[in-house]
């Protein structure tokens, strides 16, 4: 066994031993059948790994320098053709064929 790879059956069996030495020791590998299944790591590892990579501050400051920005209109002019099918279909149920 590779020092950080387990067998399913023994990181079943030693479960407690698997956690302690990915919180020491750095990511531990599971293995199924002989292919690598999944990975154990600790708390502080995986906080790293999801943690966002700039703050949504920084996020909207660089889409500001960019002027990358949906202006008020955009919204509107996305919805005009919702509203203008809306209003089409009123008239017609408003104003019967002659």
């Amino acid at each position: 066994m590779i020092e950080n790879h387990w067998q399913l059956q023994d990181a079943k069996n030693k479960f407690s031993n698997l956690v302690d030495k990915a919180q020491h020791n750095g990511p531990q590998v599971v293995t199924k059948h002989g292919k690598d299944a999944v990975v154990v790591l600790s708390m502080d590892e995986y906080k790293k790994l999801i943690k966002p990579k700039t703050s949504l501050i920084q996020f909207f400051r660089k889409r500001q320098r960019n002027h990358i920005f949906f202006r008020a209109r955009d919204y509107v002019t996305m919805r005009q053709p919702k509203i203008i099918k809306e209003a089409a279909h009123d008239n017609i149920t408003d104003h019967p064929a002659k």
